[in-house]
């Protein structure tokens, strides 16, 4: 096997995405004071994956999913060079991951790179983003204004589908992203999961003072990439 290079991460999403999954953290850098230092955005996938995603079972230690917090050894073959996803690294795909142990969601205060109005986006219905070659693609926003939560099963010429929006007011600027965090939606099972089975619009709100969230944009798909709330801490 060729050398690999072993990462130690702050898993800071584990969101659902297709049939895979969306591994998302902050490296953890060793300091010459045997402590950490909070790093860059990275983002593992499977080379042989689809856009950015990694199998399942991949993304489990011992059985169970990895969650946000968790810090975890990972070894990558190095990173994907890919311009408009510079975050994402290669994973060495026979090598299980390793879990290291969790941290308080204090860590998050020491985390704020959502600056600016995030991807120059300044309306509340654009979920899309042009892509440029370097931009960074995983934000943790601290929100500035209004939270809300919109759910609801449209009518497509598909069929029925299922939508679940993340609203933000974040310095002036309204964005909207899916939610794709599986924890989330697991919290608040009762309210979200109403719209499922047909029943009307469900939105309500969340409290910006005691959320976070990590937002993370799509590999481009038909000339875009598409903003998503990949998870939602609630403290």
């Amino acid at each position: 096997m060729s050398p690999t290079i072993t990462k130690t991460i702050l898993v800071l999403a584990n969101s659902i995405k297709k049939s895979g999954r969306c591994v998302a953290g902050r490296e953890l850098i060793p300091c010459e004071n045997g402590k950490q230092r909070i790093g860059p955005w990275i983002r593992p996938i499977d080379p042989l994956g689809d856009e950015g995603t990694i199998d399942q079972e991949m993304a489990k230690i011992a059985g169970k999913f990895i969650n946000p917090l968790d810090v975890i050894k990972i070894e990558f073959t190095g990173d994907a060079g890919n311009a408009n996803h510079p975050e994402d690294w290669n994973v060495e795909r026979t090598v299980p991951w390793k879990r290291v142990n969790s941290l308080n969601p204090s860590v998050l205060d020491k985390m704020d790179d959502d600056s600016g109005d995030l991807w120059g986006v300044v309306s509340a219905r654009s979920r899309k983003v042009a892509p440029r070659a370097g931009m960074q693609t995983l934000r943790l926003i601290k929100p500035t204004g209004n939270l809300e939560v919109e759910a609801f099963l449209e009518t497509t010429s598909w069929g029925p589908k299922f939508r679940c929006y993340l609203k933000i007011a974040h310095r002036g600027v309204n964005h909207l992203f899916s939610i794709d965090d599986p924890l989330f939606s697991w919290r608040h099972r009762s309210v979200i999961g109403r719209n499922q089975v047909g029943e009307k619009r469900v939105t309500f709100p969340l409290d910006p003072a005691r959320t976070v969230v990590v937002a993370s944009l799509t590999p481009p798909l038909k000339g875009n990439h598409y903003k998503i709330a990949a998870t939602i801490f609630e403290l």
